[in-house]
Parts: structure tokens; C-alpha cells; sequence
């Protein structure tokens, strides 16, 4: 819809009502609408086309019309809500301010209705007004650049509001009908009326000429000038001067405008000084002085406060973000969102907008914006909006079943926002196509092939079974083999008439499959295991891949056959030919990084595809990400690897497009025929990713096996065919079709009284809580904050946050307010265990791959800087009480890094098993491969350059050390080993002996054996009792003599457990395990049932909090004291196996096999 055709009565986008054209100028255009959701009236100010038809036009407007976004709130400057782009304009949208201008006000004369007195009172009361409101843009760093009555906006109760702030400098100056010159637009727009002697000049040409504040200053006192004489004073503003003094020798005019005070004479002189330096520095102060008048003048006291600027809040800041994003500034818009984050991290909107940003830039996964949004639903308690924002997303990832269950009007009859009807009216056109399961085999699926149509499909199991199905009906037309070799991979036709099979063993198979008969193929020479096959569209060619790299083509109507070629790759997993034959494209193994295009009719290898050079990124337990995918047809190829996923278009062998990623442990990969989809299959739920830019568009997160290793892909794009989660059975999974893209969520304005008046109320209930928190009056102080807690859009203010955390140290932890996603960071953690906070900071310190070390703040995703280190964590670390060390166990090494200067020091022995750390010896126990145990004085190593010695080693063991313990205090050591006979290490767990030493001369105290294997072990608190954990039971020991205390068997999977500070608890956990213990008697205090698939556990301080890791992908606090879950944190992209919490237990990193997830908790407290 272009410029001019909005006419009253239309609806534009199917959400702005077009009420009335309101005024049409030098700049455009100005439309008062009403936003149909929120049922306000908005008023739509739109360039000219003219003004925004070349690239430096649209950035200039885009530029000023950024000011004004960025300007804020002000009860005295009309709010700019958001810009968006409308019809290919970009369109500022503002305040609607109903009581017209203040030039309509002095020409119709109502600004002087009810005699001179009140007339006067009431041109008092808009100078000051619009004082304060330009004031509050210089302290923003904004000129206005065109101060005049037709800017200034009057409510119907007398606020004066100043508007259009940037714009002057994106439109043409007003020249009262003469075209603007192209200096006037270099130096800002301007009313000549109204200009001052300085933007005369730049207009003239004086481009050293620079407006500051000041040419505000003197325009606005031509807006007072006209108050006061009821007209225009002047054509040209920068005469000014001459005119006062005119005008006050002259006399008032006009009989119903007041005279003019000496105190305004003098201030208006002050305003029209030639040098710019000479006027007043800042209109608040001229505002001071006339509301000082005020009373002496009117009689009455001036009727308002000195306002404050309202600080934006989430639902603003997002709109802001929304506009910054519109107009090209993408930084600015992230570090907006941020803010709204960091004020609110549950805002509903903010939290849509921003996820929805990151979504589709490949910040995040669909996944992760889902469970955002699912928490921010919970949290904010408005499940109706939830509801349709998440439907939004599930719509744009194409998942039409969930987003058609959550686009449902909420109440029958209830009229539809106009996002949420776009969206029913999308899914009525393109209802989506239900996912098939195909059921018959009784082994594991070891391959799949699907037909250009992906009707039917052609599947191979591990015992020999080949079958071929009919997807439409999810029915198995003909089972062609029961039993035989395990089949290693197929290959089908277009239309499903041929199958190419290969088998663990023996030659490849082809199938007549509407026959159901084998049929011979061409004989050829004897080649190693197939490890891949392929078939032309019309199935007259087929390719197969061998074992020892050699590439075979077999021409089936001619029965010619051309090879052995050696295809250079030492396994070729990747096999696909054109559609009629003529060229093949391989890839091979992990160790292989180039793509190879064949000829077939001369087996020459015509091109090879190499991915840049970089080293290949390691997995998260130690593989390569790197694997290859050629599209059916062979048209194009996908590479991954650990630099930008890479397309290359065949024909050309150029670089289609490249974009990175966060892939890791990639298993499986295929292509859609067009390239623009990459199907990927890896330790986390297969994904569908868009080469152009790398972002996830769909998780496709039911039924589908977590681990996926056979995958392929219709010719025709629309369908993906692997194995389900029991391996047993096939999915014929729809793929996403990209397209709809989700509006937007345009939070309503709040005005800025009201924002001012709040924000008041949060800085008066801050100041006396901060009062009482300092007195020590901890409860009083609990109750301030909570009133400031109340105040709307202010329950996460950092200001709060801070304080209330402060005030914690003073209480006793009850219960958990609420609990948010801070950061996340994916694919570079060497182990999720290889995490620790630093002392009693935020900060904490991560082990990365490539043995380097990550120093982080968990409270604002600050990264300090990254050590390099000759040291790998892959096994453990552990960071010294008071922060400045830490100790890194892994590949058979444990070394000390100085976080002070960042400095390592190995600790040489034979490979290290397991390491203990004594915080109060400052000692450091180490069992290793020999059966050794070195205990390290810590600050003799950090004494050392590059090695240390130990200060105490013996033979501990005759095998290897399993787990060492050292007590607190250094005083002991405990130690377990494998003590039975050979034959017995793999079919016996209780055949391990478990020692205690004095560490002081290393003599063994006490031996127990017939212990369970690879038990854990950790003294208490006070160092006098040893816990062996392991299997399903606890056993604890005198930490002297042996004596066995008590011990805790049950139906318990045992995985790890922790003891309360003070040594009063033991908390084991496992899978289906959550039991507290006193640890001196063995009782059980508590069992809860059913708490899920536990990896890992961690305590608060006081041991009543427990924060437990599992195995699907979810984080819960649990209250000890009462046995009940508080929270559940979801969202994680895998498993939860290793959990780090802070000291003041405000910060929970959570970490899976390739993602660290940082969570802040919000704790409630008794005093």
C-alpha cells in the first residue's frame, strides 16, 4: 500500500484502523490509527517517497528517526513506540496526543480562553513544559533542530508534550514553498520562522557550522514569543531580536493576548543572544525561573513537579530493540534486548522478540526459544499470551499440529488478535502432514532408502531382514529377505521399482522390488565390504562404495561394468549419483575432508570439493565433527565441519553458501535436493538445520532415536526416513517447509507518568530497605524490598537483585521466588564436569578443548579471558577456596593453574586416576595407574616453573588407584583399588580393597576388601568419617581406625553423593534415587520417590536446598526439609551430567555433553 492511499476506514495489515489524515507537510504524511490489540490510538508519521527513494535518503531518515526511538520516556515528549517497516516505508509510530498542537491552540485561540489571567497562567505552564521536555533530550545528547508550536502537542488536561525529535534532520527545510537546498538538509531541517542565527548559516553553506543545544534555546523562545503575541512573529527566526524589542515597543495586538512579564523579557533577551555560548546553558534552568514567576504572576502556585525521565522497562526496551532492528541497527537492538532481560528476565514479549531474533540469526535452537517461552509463560502467569506466542514459533518451525492445539481462541466466541487469525488462516491453507511409523522388523534398523516421492521405503536390519513398505498405509508390502548377514545400506530408484543392497558380508544385491525377485547383476571384480550404494533416478546406473576405498559402477540395462576406481578415500560413507547416472559424487570418513565428483562413463574423478582449511573441531568426548552429505541427485554437497558448514553447488564447484554452526558428534547427515536443508543426526534430537544461515529450524523431538546413524532423504524434499527410539522401527518424519515467519510482538506503551510515578515508588521502598540493611534491621529491610518487589514491571530489577541478595547473607534460606536463563554457550566445554566457580565470586572458571581455560562471569556472561594451559580437564576440576588456583585432572595428567598469573604447573607421575583436594591442608592426594599415591604440598608447587615434585609417595595398591579421598585437614587418605584375580576383574564388582593411610608418614591404618568396584569416596566435613558410595549402597568408616559406622543398603542406583557443610547430611542420588542420610548413624531422614534419571547433584550451603541434574535434559530443585520439588529448569539441549553452584548459591551453571546453561536462582529468606 503506498504513500496516500490510507484512507479512514481501512485496516492496514489486518491491526491499524486508519481513523483520520491528519496533516500533510515538507515530510510526509502523519495517519492517527488505532493498534486494534491494544485499542490505542497511535499517530503514523510516513516519509514522502521521494525523501527515502535513494540509499542515503532511507539511512538518513532511518538515522533520525533512531534518535528519536532511543530518546525514552518523558512526561513532556511525545513517545516514540516503535518504527516498522510498512509497505516498504519505514513508518515512525508515536504517541497519540488528542488535544491538537500548541500552533492550533494559538490560532484558534483557545489557548487564551478565560481572560488574561488565565491565559497567562496557561502560557506559563507550556514553557516550562516543553522546557523540562527539551531538556530531557540534550541530556540524551538530541538536538531537536526544529522547536516550534506545530511540535509541541497539548492534552485535553494542559500536558505539553514536544514531538517529531530527529526528524528535522530527515526531511527538507520548510522554506514556506521554496525548495530546500542541500545544505539546509546536510545541517538538519528547519522552519525558517523559527530557525536560529547559527542554522541560518549552515543553511547558507557554512559547513563548520555545528548545532548544539543552544539553537533549541533560541527556537524555543520564538515558541514563547508567539504565545505572547498570538501570531507568528517573524519569517526569518534569526531576527528574532529585533523583533522583542519591536514588539514590546508596539504593544500586544491582540486584546485577548496577555502582556508579556519583564521576567519573560528578560529571559527571551537572554534566548536571542547572537552567540550561542551566550544564551542559557539548559532550559531547566530557565524553567526554574519562570515557574519561580509563576505564582507572584497568577497568584497561585505553578501546578506541577519538576518530572524525572521514566526509565524503560522490558515491554519498552523491546520495542525499542523492534525498531533499532527495523532500521539496520542490530547491535543496538541486542544490547537493548539484554537490558530488557536483565530488568525482567521472564518478560513474555521481550523474551519472544529477543529468542525469536536469535532463533533466526543461529544464536540459539527452535528448542531453546520453546522453553524460554514455556517459562516465561509459567512465570508471568499469562497463559493466554503464552499460549500464542509459542503457537507463533511452533508455526514458523513448521510443527502445525502444536501450533494449531495453542492458536485456539481461549474462550469460544472471543475475537482473535490479528497475528493469531494470519496464523489460523495459514494452518487452514496448509493443514500439515502427519509424521508415519513403519513396525514389522524384529532386529535393529541398520539402513534405509526411500523412493523420490517417499511413498515407499526399502529398510535392512541387523539380522539380514530386508523389507520394503508402503508409507501411505504404513504397511510392509514384501519382506525380501528374513535372515542372512546384516545389511549395511540400500539404495531405491525413483519410483521404488529397484533396490540396491549392501551387506555386512558378500556381494552387493539388486532387487526387482515390485517383483519382489533379486536380480543378477553384471558381474564385475571382487571388492572388499560394501560400505555404499547408490542408483540412478531411472535405476539403470548403480555406484557402490568398498571397504578398501574402491569405487564400482555397473551400467544394469548394458550389464557394463567400470572399475575398480580408487576413490582415494580410506572408507567412503557417502555415495549419491545424477539423476541419469552420469556423475557420482563420494565422500569418506572422518579422517577424509574432501568431496570427489566422478565422471561414470570414464570413472575419472573430475572435481574435488575441499573444506577451508582449519583444524577440525573435537566433539565433547573426543571425536571430529566432521562429516559429509550429498543431495539426491548429487546437484549439491554439505560439509561440516569444525569452521561454517559449507554447500557447494556441484555444477559449479564453488561455494554455494557457508554459515556457522554449533554442531557437535555429528553421526548422520543428508541433504534436500535444492541444498537449502541439511537433515543432521547427533547426540541431541535430530535437527533440521538452513545451510544459508545455519539456524535450526526444527528440533524434530518425538520419536525420534537420540543417536541417529541411518538417514535419508526424498528426492522430492518433503520426507525423512530414519529409525525410531527403539531402534526397531521407521519414521517417515514430514521435513519442514520454510515460509512463515511470525509477526512480531509489539508491547503496548505505558505512559511515562505512570512509568515516573512507579519508578518513585521502587527508588523510595530501595532507599529505606538499603537504610535498614545497613543498620542491621534485617526484617524491616525484608519488608521494603519486598514493597519495592510489588511495584509493577520491578520484580527482577538489578537494583533489587543485588540488594536482596545482600540481604540473604543475614537469613535463613525457605524457598526459591523464581529462577531464570542468564546465558548458554554450546559446543566448546571439554567435560561437563570441568566446571567450578572461583571462590565466593560469580566468576567461574571452565575447561575448554584445546587445553585452554575460560574465565567467565556468571552474572552477565562477561568473558575475562581465556588461559592457555598445558593442562587438559577432562576428568575434574577444582578451584581453591580462596580462587586463586585451581587443580585439572585429565588424559592421565593433573596440574595446578595459577589464576593469578596464569601460570601451569604439572604434576609428573605415572597416569593419574583420581585426584583429591584439602582446602584446609592446602594438600592435594593423587592415585595413579602403578597403584601410587603422591600427596602435594600445593604451595611448594606453585613454586615451581613447569614441574613439581610430590612430597610424599608409596605403593599403595598392586593395581590401579580407582578413588582417593583426603579429609579436610590432610590428615588422612583413603584409597581403593581392584584386588581379586585376573579372571575375576570383568565378572566380580566386589573384589576392590579399600584402604586408609596417615598421609603425614603414608603407613596404611586399615584394609577392607570384598568391596564393591569403582566405589566413590568422600570424608565429612570434620575428617573423622569416610563414605564409600557405590552400585546401591553407602558404607561409612571411622577415618582412624576403619570401624565400620553403619552402612545403607537398599534399592538405591547409587551415582554420586554430596554431604551438607556442616557434615549433619549425606544426600545420595542415582537413577530413581533421591535419600537424605545422617551420615554419622547411617538412618535415613528422608526418600523421595520418584525423582527421576539423577546424573549429578549439588547442595546449597545449608544442605536443605538439592539441585539435581538428569537425564532428561531438565534441572529440579528439590526443599529436603519438606521433600518436595520447587522448580523444574528446562530447556537443556541433552542430559544434565555435570551441575556447578556458586557460593551464594545465585548462580547454577548446568552442563550437558556439548552446552553449559547458566541459570540465576531467586531465593526467598527469613530473618
Amino acid at each position: 500500500m503506498a504513500l496516500g492511499t490510507w484512507r479512514p476506514g481501512e485496516v492496514v495489515l489486518d491491526l491499524y484502523e486508519v481513523l483520520d489524515d491528519v496533516r500533510s507537510g515538507g515530510m510526509g504524511v502523519v495517519h492517527r490509527v488505532r493498534h486494534r490489540g491494544w485499542n490505542v490510538d497511535l499517530a503514523v508519521k510516513t516519509p514522502r517517497p521521494e525523501l527515502v527513494a535513494s540509499e542515503t535518503g532511507r539511512r538518513r531518515f532511518e538515522a533520525e528517526a533512531g534518535t528519536w526511538v532511543s530518546l525514552g520516556l518523558h512526561p513532556h515528549t511525545v513517545n516514540c513506540a516503535y518504527v516498522r517497516t510498512v509497505d516498504g516505508l519505514p513508518r515512525v509510530f508515536a504517541e497519540w496526543v488528542d488535544g491538537g498542537s500548541l500552533a492550533e491552540a494559538i490560532t484558534g485561540g483557545s489557548l487564551y480562553e478565560g481572560g488574561p489571567r488565565a491565559a497567562l497562567a496557561r502560557v506559563l505552564d507550556v514553557a516550562v513544559q516543553t522546557a523540562w521536555g527539551l531538556q530531557h533530550a540534550h541530556d540524551t545528547g538530541l538536538v531537536h533542530q526544529d522547536v516550534k508550536p506545530a511540535n509541541v502537542m497539548l492534552e485535553p488536561d494542559g500536558t505539553a508534550k514536544v514531538t517529531d525529535f530527529g526528524l528535522a534532520g530527515a526531511r527538507p527545510a520548510d522554506t514556506g514553498g521554496t525548495p530546500a537546498t542541500p545544505s539546509a538538509v546536510t545541517f538538519g531541517g528547519m522552519t525558517p520562522a523559527y530557525c536560529s542565527p547559527e542554522q541560518a548559516l549552515a543553511a547558507a553553506g557554512r559547513r563548520e557550522i555545528r548545532l548544539t543545544p543552544a539553537t533549541d534555546v533560541w527556537s524555543w523562545a520564538l515558541t514563547v514569543l508567539e504565545m505572547f503575541t498570538g501570531r507568528r512573529p517573524t519569517r526569518y527566526g534569526q531576527a528574532a531580536a529585533a523583533v522583542l524589542e519591536a514588539l514590546l515597543d508596539a504593544g500586544p495586538a491582540d486584546p485577548r493576548v496577555p502582556p508579556m512579564p519583564p521576567v519573560v523579557v528578560g529571559l527571551l533577551r537572554q534566548c536571542f543572544r547572537t552567540e550561542a555560548t551566550a544564551r542559557p546553558a539548559r532550559l531547566d534552568e530557565v524553567a526554574d525561573v519562570l515557574r519561580d514567576a509563576y505564582g507572584d504572576l497568577t497568584g497561585t502556585p505553578f501546578p506541577r513537579r519538576a518530572p524525572q525521565a521514566a526509565a524503560l522497562l522490558a515491554d519498552g526496551l523491546s520495542n525499542q530493540a523492534l525498531s533499532l532492528l527495523d532500521l539496520g541497527r542490530t547491535e543496538e537492538a541486542e544490547a537493548r534486548w539484554r537490558e530488557a532481560m536483565t530488568a525482567e528476565p521472564h518478560h513474555l514479549i521481550a523474551t519472544f522478540n529477543f529468542g525469536l531474533h536469535r532463533w533466526r540469526t543461529a544464536q540459539k535452537t527452535d528448542l531453546d526459544l520453546i522453553a524460554e517461552l514455556e517459562s516465561a509463560r509459567e512465570i508471568s502467569g499469562d497463559d493466554v499470551l503464552g499460549a500464542r506466542l509459542i503457537g507463533l514459533v511452533h508455526l514458523e518451525r513448521d510443527d502445525r499440529e502444536r501450533a494449531a492445539e495453542l492458536l485456539r481462541p481461549a474462550t469460544p466466541g472471543e475475537p482473535d488478535p490479528a497475528e493469531t487469525e494470519a496464523a489460523l488462516a495459514e494452518l487452514t491453507r496448509h493443514p500439515g502432514t502427519r509424521p508415519v511409523v513403519l513396525a514389522g522388523h524384529e532386529a535393529g534398523v541398520s539402513a534405509v532408502a526411500v523412493s523420490a516421492d517417499g511413498g515407499l521405503v526399502l529398510s535392512g536390519d541387523h539380522r539380514g531382514g530386508l523389507r520394503l513398505w508402503e508409507t501411505a498405509g504404513g504397511r510392509c508390502l514384501r519382506e525380501l529377505t528374513s535372515e542372512g548377514p546384516a545389511v549395511v545400506v540400500t539404495a531405491l530408484d525413483a519410483e521404488g521399482r529397484i533396490g540396491l543392497v549392501g551387506r555386512e558380508q558378500g556381494p552387493p544385491e539388486a532387487w526387482d522390488l515390485a517383483h519382489g525377485e533379486r536380480l543378477p547383476l553384471p558381474p564385475g571384480p571382487v571388492a572388499a565390504g560394501v560400505t555404499a550404494v547408490a542408483l540412478s533416478a531411472d535405476g539403470s546406473v548403480g555406484a557402490t562404495g568398498h571397504a578398501d576405498g574402491t569405487l564400482l559402477f555397473r551400467h544394469l540395462r548394458t550389464r557394463r561394468v567400470l572399475g575398480p576406481v580408487q576413490s582415494q578415500a580410506e572408507l567412503m560413507t557417502v555415495l549419491e549419483l545424477s539423476d541419469d547416472g552420469s556423475v557420482a559424487l563420494t565422500a569418506g570418513d572422518l579422517r577424509d575432508d574432501k568431496v570427489r565428483l566422478w565422471d561414470v562413463a570414464t570413472g575419472v574423478c573430475r572435481a574435488v570439493l575441499t573444506e577451508p582449511r582449519a583444524n577440525p573441531l573435537h566433539s565433547a568426548w573426543g571425536g571430529f565433527v566432521r562429516r559429509a552429505a550429498a543431495a539426491p541427485g548429487a546437484r549439491y554437497a554439505v560439509q561440516v565441519w569444525g569452521g561454517p558448514m559449507v554447500l557447494w553447488d556441484v555444477r559449479t564447484g564453488r561455494i554455494a553458501t557457508q554459515a556457522s554452526h554449533h554442531l557437535t558428534d555429528v553421526t548422520a547427515l543428508a541433504l534436500t535436493p535444492d541444498g537449502s536443508l541439511a537433515v543432521v543426526g547427533s547426540g541431541n534430537p535430530l535437527q533440521v538445520v538452513q545451510t544459508a544461515t545455519g539456524r535450526c529450524l526444527r528440533t524434530l523431538d518425538e520419536g525420534t532415536a537420540r543417536h541417529v546413524h541411518h538417514l535419508a532423504v526424498s528426492a522430492d524434499g518433503r520426507y525423512a526416513v530414519l529409525r525410531t527410539t527403539d531402534g526397531v522401527r521407521i519414521r517417515v518424519q514430514p521435513l519442514p517447509v520454510p515460509g512463515y515467519r511470525a509477526p512480531w510482538a509489539y508491547a503496548r506503551p505505558r505512559p511515562a507518568g505512570e512509568l515516573s510515578d512507579h519508578a518513585g515508588r521502587f527508588r523510595a521502598a530501595m532507599r529505606e530497605g538499603e537504610r535498614l540493611l545497613d543498620e542491621g534491621r534485617y526484617a524491616r529491610s525484608a519488608a521494603w524490598l519486598r514493597t519495592a518487589r510489588a511495584v509493577p514491571g520491578h520484580a527482577r530489577h538489578p537494583d533489587l537483585r543485588h540488594a536482596w541478595n545482600a540481604l540473604g547473607r543475614h537469613g535463613r534460606r525457605t524457598g526459591l521466588l523464581g529462577a531464570w536463563q542468564t546465558f548458554d554457550f554450546t559446543g566448546r566445554v571439554a567435560h561437563p564436569s570441568a566446571l567450578a566457580f572461583v571462590g565466593d565470586t560469580s566468576l567461574f572458571l571452565a575447561a575448554l578443548h584445546g587445553d585452554r581455560f575460560l574465565l567467565c562471569d556468571a552474572a552477565n556472561a562477561r568473558q575475562y579471558r581465556v588461559i592457555a594451559s598445558t593442562a587438559t580437564a577432562d576428568v575434574a576440576l577444582v578451584v581453591t577456596r580462596d580462587g586463586t588456583r585451581a587443580v585439572v585432572h585429565g588424559m592421565g595428567e593433573a596440574a595446578l593453574l595459577d589464576l593469578r598469573d596464569d601460570r601451569t604447573v604439572m604434576l609428573p607421575h605415572d597416569a593419574v586416576r583420581a585426584v583429591a583436594w584439602a582446602d584446609d591442608s592446602g594438600w592435594l592426594l593423587t592415585g595413579d595407574d602403578s597403584g601410587h599415591l603422591c600427596r602435594w604440598d600445593i604451595e611448594d608447587v606453585a613454586r615451581r616453573h613447569d614441574h613439581a615434585k610430590p612430597s610424599l609417595a608409596f605403593r599403595a595398591h598392586q593395581e590401579q588407584v580407582e578413588s582417593v579421598a583426603i579429609s579436610p585437614d590432610g590428615r588422612y587418605g583413603a584409597s581403593n583399588a581392584f584386588a581379586g584375580a585376573e579372571e575375576d576383574r570383568q565378572r566380580r564388582h566386589d573384589q576392590d580393597e579399600l584402604c586408609g593411610w596417615d598421609l603425614a608418614s603414608g603407613q596404611r591404618l586399615w584394609r577392607h576388601t570384598g568391596r564393591p568396584g569403582r566405589a566413590g569416596l568422600r570424608f565429612t566435613p570434620d575428617g573423622r568419617t569416610l563414605l564409600e558410595y557405590g552400585l546401591s549402597s553407602v558404607h561409612s568408616y571411622d577415618a582412624a581406625s576403619g570401624r565400620r559406622i553403619c552402612a545403607v543398603d537398599g534399592p538405591y542406583s547409587v551415582r554420586t553423593l554430596v554431604t551438607s557443610a556442616d557434615g549433619r547430611r549425606a544426600v545420595i542420588a542415582g537413577y530413581g534415587t533421591l535419600v537424605v542420610l545422617d551420615p554419622a548413624t547411617g538412618r535415613v531422614l528422608r526418600e523421595i520417590r520418584d525423582p527421576g534419571l539423577i546424573n549429578t547433584l549439588t547442595l546449597t550451603s545449608d544442605g536443605r536446598f538439592a539441585l539435581v541434574g538428569l537425564a532428561h535434559q531438565e534441572v529440579h530443585v528439590w526443599d529436603l526439609d519438606q521433600g518436595r520439588r520447587l522448580r523444574v529448569l528446562s530447556g537443556h539441549q541433552g542430559q544434565v551430567f555435570g551441575l556447578a553452584l556458586s557460593a551464594d548459591a545465585r548462580h547454577l551453571l548446568a552442563a550437558g555433553v556439548d552446552s553449559v546453561r547458566c541459570w540465576e536462582l531467586d531465593w526467598d529468606y527469613d530473618w
